[in-house]
Protein backbone atom coordinates (compact mmCIF):
# COMPACT_ATOMS: atom_id res chain seq x y z
CA UNK A 1 0.00 0.00 0.00
CA UNK A 2 1.39 3.38 -0.92
CA UNK A 3 1.44 6.30 1.52
CA UNK A 4 -1.23 7.99 -0.64
CA UNK A 5 -3.50 4.93 -0.47
CA UNK A 6 -3.01 4.79 3.30
CA UNK A 7 -3.90 8.47 3.64
CA UNK A 8 -7.08 7.96 1.61
CA UNK A 9 -8.10 5.09 3.88
CA UNK A 10 -7.25 7.12 6.99
CA UNK A 11 -9.43 9.97 5.72
CA UNK A 12 -12.26 7.54 4.96
CA UNK A 13 -11.91 6.06 8.45
CA UNK A 14 -11.95 9.57 9.93
CA UNK A 15 -15.20 10.46 8.14
CA UNK A 16 -17.04 7.29 9.16
CA UNK A 17 -18.44 8.71 12.38
CA UNK A 18 -19.62 11.83 10.58
CA UNK A 19 -21.33 9.71 7.93
CA UNK A 20 -23.12 7.75 10.64
CA UNK A 21 -24.15 10.92 12.48
CA UNK A 22 -25.51 12.45 9.26
CA UNK A 23 -27.56 9.34 8.54
CA UNK A 24 -28.86 9.38 12.10
CA UNK A 25 -30.02 13.01 11.78
CA UNK A 26 -32.69 11.92 9.31
CA UNK A 27 -34.17 9.41 11.77
CA UNK A 28 -36.98 10.60 14.01
CA UNK A 29 -37.09 9.60 17.68
CA UNK A 30 -40.21 7.61 16.90
CA UNK A 31 -38.51 5.59 14.16
CA UNK A 32 -35.21 5.03 15.97
CA UNK A 33 -36.25 1.54 17.05
CA UNK A 34 -38.21 0.52 13.96
CA UNK A 35 -36.79 -2.01 11.55
CA UNK A 36 -38.08 -4.61 9.13
CA UNK A 37 -38.36 -8.09 10.63
CA UNK A 38 -34.92 -9.63 10.95
CA UNK A 39 -33.10 -6.30 10.43
CA UNK A 40 -31.41 -4.03 12.96
CA UNK A 41 -32.92 -0.72 14.01
CA UNK A 42 -30.95 2.50 13.75
CA UNK A 43 -30.37 2.40 17.52
CA UNK A 44 -28.95 -1.13 17.31
CA UNK A 45 -26.72 -0.17 14.39
CA UNK A 46 -25.23 2.80 16.27
CA UNK A 47 -24.49 0.71 19.36
CA UNK A 48 -22.97 -2.05 17.21
CA UNK A 49 -20.62 0.38 15.44
CA UNK A 50 -19.48 1.93 18.75
CA UNK A 51 -18.92 -1.48 20.34
CA UNK A 52 -17.05 -2.71 17.27
CA UNK A 53 -14.84 0.38 17.34
CA UNK A 54 -13.84 -0.30 20.94
CA UNK A 55 -12.77 -3.82 19.96
CA UNK A 56 -11.07 -2.52 16.84
CA UNK A 57 -9.15 -0.03 19.02
CA UNK A 58 -7.88 -2.87 21.19
CA UNK A 59 -6.84 -4.80 18.08
CA UNK A 60 -4.83 -1.85 16.81
CA UNK A 61 -2.97 -1.56 20.08
CA UNK A 62 -2.26 -5.29 20.14
CA UNK A 63 -0.90 -5.11 16.61
CA UNK A 64 1.25 -2.09 17.48
CA UNK A 65 2.61 -4.05 20.43
CA UNK A 66 3.70 -6.81 18.06
CA UNK A 67 1.43 -9.43 19.60
CA UNK A 68 -0.72 -11.98 17.88
CA UNK A 69 -4.38 -11.20 17.32
CA UNK A 70 -6.12 -14.47 18.01
CA UNK A 71 -9.23 -13.57 16.06
CA UNK A 72 -8.95 -10.50 13.83
CA UNK A 73 -12.64 -10.30 12.98
CA UNK A 74 -14.60 -7.93 15.17
CA UNK A 75 -17.68 -9.42 16.76
CA UNK A 76 -19.02 -7.30 19.60
CA UNK A 77 -20.35 -9.30 22.49
CA UNK A 78 -23.55 -7.57 23.69
CA UNK A 79 -26.80 -9.17 22.65
CA UNK A 80 -29.31 -7.05 20.79
CA UNK A 81 -31.40 -6.46 23.91
CA UNK A 82 -28.41 -4.60 25.37
CA UNK A 83 -28.71 -2.24 22.43
CA UNK A 84 -31.89 -0.59 23.73
CA UNK A 85 -29.96 1.91 25.84
CA UNK A 86 -29.67 5.63 25.01
CA UNK A 87 -27.38 6.56 22.12
CA UNK A 88 -25.38 9.48 23.51
CA UNK A 89 -22.70 7.49 25.33
CA UNK A 90 -22.15 5.20 22.34
CA UNK A 91 -21.85 8.17 19.98
CA UNK A 92 -19.33 9.81 22.32
CA UNK A 93 -17.40 6.54 22.61
CA UNK A 94 -17.32 6.10 18.83
CA UNK A 95 -16.03 9.64 18.33
CA UNK A 96 -13.35 9.27 21.02
CA UNK A 97 -12.16 5.88 19.76
CA UNK A 98 -11.83 7.12 16.19
CA UNK A 99 -9.96 10.25 17.31
CA UNK A 100 -7.56 8.24 19.48
CA UNK A 101 -6.93 5.72 16.70
CA UNK A 102 -6.29 8.50 14.22
CA UNK A 103 -3.56 9.93 16.45
CA UNK A 104 -1.86 6.53 16.52
CA UNK A 105 -2.22 5.95 12.78
CA UNK A 106 -0.91 9.37 11.83
CA UNK A 107 2.22 9.00 13.93
CA UNK A 108 3.24 5.54 12.66
CA UNK A 109 6.64 5.54 10.97
CA UNK A 110 6.86 3.85 7.57
CA UNK A 111 8.40 0.72 9.08
CA UNK A 112 5.34 0.05 11.22
CA UNK A 113 3.11 -0.23 8.17
CA UNK A 114 5.36 -2.81 6.52
CA UNK A 115 6.39 -4.67 9.68
CA UNK A 116 5.84 -8.41 9.33
CA UNK A 117 2.45 -9.57 10.53
CA UNK A 118 2.83 -10.84 14.13
CA UNK A 119 0.28 -13.54 13.36
CA UNK A 120 2.66 -14.99 10.78
CA UNK A 121 0.07 -17.12 9.02
CA UNK A 122 -1.45 -17.10 5.56
CA UNK A 123 -4.39 -15.06 6.85
CA UNK A 124 -2.21 -11.99 7.38
CA UNK A 125 -3.72 -9.40 9.62
CA UNK A 126 -1.48 -6.38 9.61
CA UNK A 127 -2.02 -2.77 10.53
CA UNK A 128 -2.75 -2.09 6.86
CA UNK A 129 -5.44 -4.79 6.87
CA UNK A 130 -6.83 -3.32 10.09
CA UNK A 131 -7.12 0.04 8.33
CA UNK A 132 -8.76 -1.47 5.24
CA UNK A 133 -11.49 -3.02 7.41
CA UNK A 134 -11.89 -0.03 9.71
CA UNK A 135 -12.13 2.53 6.90
CA UNK A 136 -15.46 1.26 5.61
CA UNK A 137 -17.25 -0.14 8.64
CA UNK A 138 -19.09 2.99 9.83
CA UNK A 139 -19.84 4.02 6.23
CA UNK A 140 -21.44 0.65 5.52
CA UNK A 141 -23.65 0.99 8.57
CA UNK A 142 -24.49 4.61 7.75
CA UNK A 143 -25.81 3.30 4.44
CA UNK A 144 -27.80 0.70 6.35
CA UNK A 145 -29.40 3.51 8.42
CA UNK A 146 -30.17 5.50 5.25
CA UNK A 147 -31.84 2.41 3.79
CA UNK A 148 -34.02 2.13 6.89
CA UNK A 149 -35.22 5.68 6.22
CA UNK A 150 -35.86 4.96 2.56
CA UNK A 151 -37.86 1.82 3.44
CA UNK A 152 -39.98 3.62 6.04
Amino acid sequence: MTPEEREQLIQRYQSGGTSLNEALQAITRESLDRAPVGEWSARQIIHHVADAEVLRSAQLRILLGGRKVANPSVRPGPRLEHYQRPLEASLDLLRAAIEANLVLLRCLPAGEWVRPDPNGDSGNFSIEEWLRRAANHAHQHAEQVRNLIADA
